[in-house]
């Protein structure tokens, strides 16, 4: 870049890398630990780890049994345009109760009925009804963008972090 015009940008990946920045903030002794934990294990941009994009991605639309390996939702053309492509064939299905399941897709049909179904690797080996789920995210592998971490102190006991993380093109 040139700093003339606008700058060109050629997509090598093939695929979007996006950036989530995360605000966290730790307020006990403890929480502060962890966190300093995480920034350690992280070393810099060379740790990897799953992240979700805490968004409503997938709408479910029939309860799932607790032996159940297929997850019926909402069209949203999946399996057209997304097809368990890179960082979108894992997902955390998050429920009011607390209870968090991930799971990895493995196949997608489109129903044609307003519905596709989502065949995951394995049972989530709960019933789980459409009222008691709270979104479904998918999980992204993503490694820090930046190898500074700035801890804003407000207190000896409240400390400020913005984290932001890169997507990574590869897969586990």
């Amino acid at each position: 870049d040139d700093a003339l015009s606008v700058p060109a940008v050629f997509d090598i990946a093939g695929i979007a890398l996006p950036r989530q920045t995360l605000d966290l903030t730790a307020a006990d002794r403890a929480e502060i630990a962890k966190l300093r934990g995480l920034i350690y294990w992280l070393d810099g941009m060379r740790g990897v780890l799953w992240l979700p994009t805490y968004q409503q991605d997938l709408q479910v639309v029939a309860n799932i049994g607790s032996s159940a390996t297929q997850i019926t939702v909402a069209a949203c053309n999946y399996t057209l345009d997304v097809a368990m492509a890179l960082n979108r064939r894992d997902i955390r299905i998050e429920t009011w109760g607390g209870a968090v399941y991930h799971r990895r897709i493995t196949a997608c049909a489109a129903l044609g009925d307003g519905t596709e179904l989502l065949t995951i690797d394995s049972a989530l080996g709960a019933a789980v009804a459409v009222a008691d789920i709270k979104r479904i995210s998918f999980l992204q592998l993503v490694r820090s963008d930046s190898d500074i971490f700035e801890l804003a102190w407000w207190t000896g006991e409240t400390v400020d972090c913005a984290m932001t993380f890169k997507a990574v093109r590869r897969d586990v």
